[in-house]
């Protein structure tokens, strides 16, 4: 196959051909550049040294959860007293059907 050929398969213009020979697909240009081995999505990153964890952090931290779980339980309401003689009520009614 020709560079012409190349070329019209790639949908490029034939300056471009000699960029492709080169391995190149990218325009050359001033802002053109190889990035550096450091810019480089997979390169090694230098690594950070562990912060270390103070005492008050962690309590302010888990005083904060403790009261964050605080609020956002709520107790059942209790039940009033008419509310336990219906209860009961119900239960002699269920047992007295049973019996019968």
């Amino acid at each position: 196959m020709g560079d012409a050929a190349e070329a019209a398969a790639l949908n490029l213009s034939p300056s471009r051909v000699s960029d492709v020979a080169d391995g190149f697909s990218t325009p050359k240009g001033p802002e053109h550049r190889i990035p550096e081995p450091t810019e480089c999505p997979w390169a090694p990153k230098p690594q950070r040294r562990p912060r270390e964890i103070s005492v008050r952090r962690t309590f302010r931290v888990v005083m904060r959860n403790v009261l964050l779980i605080r609020a956002t339980y709520r107790r059942p309401p209790r039940r009033t007293y008419w509310q336990f003689i219906l209860i009961s009520l119900r239960r002699r009614y269920v047992l007295l059907e049973d019996d019968v």
